[in-house]
């Protein structure tokens, strides 16, 4: 946790990420940096165009960014 919201990713056995407090079926995570985590569909056209992105706080009193991206569902 990091501002009272997960990380972005995951620096074990300190720190869990965002992916390690979700149970996700067909989704897999991916880690692209320290701040950042895509969960992409996996039976999708272009799964890395069908996304979430998980943009971890950086600075303090900021919220998470959550974008999702469908061009390739």
């Amino acid at each position: 946790m990091y501002n009272g919201y997960p990380t972005g990713q995951s620096r074990v056995p300190s720190y869990f990420g965002i992916k390690d407090w979700m149970n996700t079926s067909g989704v897999t995570a991916y880690e692209v940096n320290t701040t950042l985590t895509e969960f992409r569909i996996d039976n999708a056209p272009d799964p890395t165009k069908c996304k979430v992105a998980y943009h971890q706080v950086e600075t303090f009193g900021d919220t998470p960014t959550v974008v999702v991206d469908t061009s390739g569902c």
